[in-house]
This record gives structure tokens, C-alpha cells and sequence, in this order.
């Protein structure tokens, strides 16, 4: 429900747009640790940061880096041109969650305003917005975390694990919660539901006179399958 008959598709391939989009983040924010890019950006704002466009840009960023503890402990020789490398890698993975919200959001606003989402599908989705805005939140408590001194010198600055695991984990509750509510709506009667009611109608009394209900059944669940195949095919399912 909340999803009129005319607009299931259209709203399918969006979720399942956005939750392909999402599980790219994960990805990429799992390059981002890989390659110790994740503590290059020393400061975080809502709206989104400028990127450093002239040399007195990079500078000034750079100058910030070098004051953060894993400059000081893990990265002293590091050259700006090095620096450069690891600051576009967390600028991009902060700039494709910005523009995922959007993406999100801006449709959603105009199916809602249209009448093609309603109902506790409307609601559903507000929340999955407010927990992909809250990533932001989380994402810099977790960096922060990695820019505070060490308890000792012989610690390596890096990041809480627990916010870490925070930060994972709620970005795989937003995945999971997106990817079932795509599958809802691009099969609000699942293949299965439908053929087992085809056989409970073939087996009822009268069974013989309810073939037509039956064969209307299966048909569905052709029809069904045949559009999961669609939705899912550009995401290569």
C-alpha cells in the first residue's frame, strides 16, 4: 500500500536507484579507511565544504592536516601532493552522501505532493531521510574521535572502533530498510503468496469450478517475477 498502481514502477526503480546508491557508499567508505583518507579533512559542516581551488587553498588545508595527530605520528613526511590524494578521496565520499540526499529527498518531496507515496510508506520513507541526514552527524563523531591526542606516544591516532562499528551498522540498517521497501513496492504480492494461492484454490471444494480464480493467480505471479526482473536488471540482479 501507499504506492497507486500507476506509480509502483516509477517509485521502484527510484528506491532501488537510491538503495544501489547507498550500498556504492559503503563501498567507498570502506576505501576511504583503506587508504587512511578518512582523517584528511580536519573540520565538517552540514551543507557541505568548498574544495580547496588555488594553491594558497591547498595550503591552508594542509596546514590544518599537519596539526592533526596522525600528520604529527603516522604521516610527518608526507607531501602536499600526497595530501591531495587522500583529501579527494574523503571529500568525495562526503559529497556522494550529499548528493544521495538529495537524490532521495527531491523525489520523494514531489511523489508526496503528487499522491504517489502516502500512508505509513510516506512515513517510512521520512525516517529513512532523517537516518541518512543523521549518517552526516555520525560519520564526523566518528572522525573526531580520530583527531583528538592519544592517551600515550605510542598509540596511533585513529578512530573510536565503536563509532565506527556505529557508524557501519546504521548504514547497513538504512540499506536493508531501503532495499525491503523496494522490494514492497515493486511486489506488493510476492510470487510465492500468489502461487500459494493458486494451489489453495485448486485444492478447494469445488476446485474444479475456481480453475479460472486459480489460473488468475499464477498469472500474477508470473507477472510479478517478470517485474522484479525489470526493476532489478539495471542494478545488475
Amino acid at each position: 500500500g501507499g504506492v497507486p498502481a500507476a506509480s509502483r514502477k516509477r517509485v521502484a526503480v527510484w528506491l532501488a536507484t537510491c538503495s544501489a546508491w547507498v550500498f556504492s557508499m559503503v563501498v567507498l567508505g570502506g576505501i576511504t579507511r583503506l587508504t587512511r583518507s578518512g582523517l584528511s579533512m580536519t573540520d565538517w559542516r552540514f551543507t557541505g565544504e568548498r574544495p580547496p581551488l588555488t594553491e594558497e587553498d591547498w595550503d591552508a588545508e594542509f596546514a590544518k592536516y599537519k596539526e592533526s595527530p596522525e600528520f604529527k605520528k603516522v604521516n610527518l613526511g608526507m607531501s602536499r601532493e600526497e595530501f591531495k590524494f587522500i583529501y579527494w578521496m574523503e571529500y568525495a565520499h562526503r559529497m556522494w552522501g550529499r548528493v544521495l540526499g538529495l537524490a532521495f529527498g527531491l523525489p520523494l518531496l514531489g511523489f508526496v505532493a503528487t499522491g504517489q507515496v502516502s500512508g505509513p510508506l510516506k512515513r517510512r520513507l521520512a525516517l529513512l531521510l532523517c537516518l541518512g541526514g543523521g549518517q552526516g552527524l555520525v560519520g564526523w563523531w566518528m572522525v573526531k574521535s580520530g583527531l583528538q591526542e592519544p592517551k600515550t606516544e605510542f598509540e596511533t591516532p585513529r578512530v573510536s572502533p565503536y563509532r565506527l562499528a556505529a557508524h557501519l551498522t546504521s548504514a547497513f540498517v538504512i540499506y536493508a530498510t531501503l532495499l525491503w521497501t523496494t522490494l514492497q513496492v515493486a511486489l506488493p504480492q510476492t510470487p510465492m503468496q500468489a502461487a500459494q494461492e493458486a494451489a489453495a484454490a485448486a485444492m478447494a471444494p469445488g476446485g474444479g469450478s475456481r480453475g479460472e480464480p486459480a489460473r488468475e493467480a499464477a498469472a500474477m505471479a508470473v507477472r510479478q517475477g517478470k517485474r522484479l526482473r525489470r526493476v532489478l536488471a539495471p542494478l545488475g540482479l
